[in-house]
Formats: structure tokens, sequence, C-alpha cells
């Protein structure tokens, strides 16, 4: 989300601001994180993107998470796999007659 977050901005403010709001709040685990790493960072040079980001997280609704434990509680734990699970998939399994 970082490298498109300026497009996604662009994107809400001009083309589909509901489109890009929902986008903002789908992803806002991944931005509280963004946010949190800056200002746990806070340089010369990540100072200026962690108040931009904590802008962006500020128009959202509810309140931020304070740390990464609440990020985490946001999301409901870690994503699961629901691809290529079945082990008798049948396009998988050799082809009768050694082909």
């Amino acid at each position: 989300l970082p490298d498109y977050l300026p497009m996604v901005l662009e994107y809400a403010a001009v083309a589909d601001p509901e489109g890009g709001e929902a986008l903002l709040r789908q992803y806002r685990p991944s931005l509280e994180l963004l946010r949190i790493g800056l200002e746990e960072d806070r340089t010369a040079a990540t100072a200026g993107y962690a108040a931009v980001v904590a802008a962006v997280c500020a128009t959202l609704p509810g309140a931020s998470p304070k740390d990464r434990a609440a990020v985490q509680a946001l999301v409901g734990g870690p994503p699961t796999e629901s691809v290529g699970l079945d082990p008798y998939d049948p396009r998988l399994l050799p082809m009768a007659g050694g082909r």
C-alpha cells in the first residue's frame, strides 16, 4: 500500500470519494502499522511522512490504535490461506497411462 498511497489518496479526493474511502478503510490496519512505524522511527527523514500518514488515519472513522497489538486486533488474526488446500484436486493428479 505505501507505494500506491499517493495514487489512492488522489483517487479518493478526485475520482471517487466513497470508493476511495472504502479502500482506505479496507487497508486501515496497513496504514496504521505504517503510521506506528514512522512514529517510532521519528528521524528527520521520516518526520514529515509520519505527520502525513497520521493525518490520513485521522480522517478515517474511529480512533487510531495506540500500538501494534491494537492494530492486530483490528485485523482479527493472521490471514488464512484458501487456495490450493484441497489435496485431492484432480487437476494435480498424474494422468492415467503415465502421461
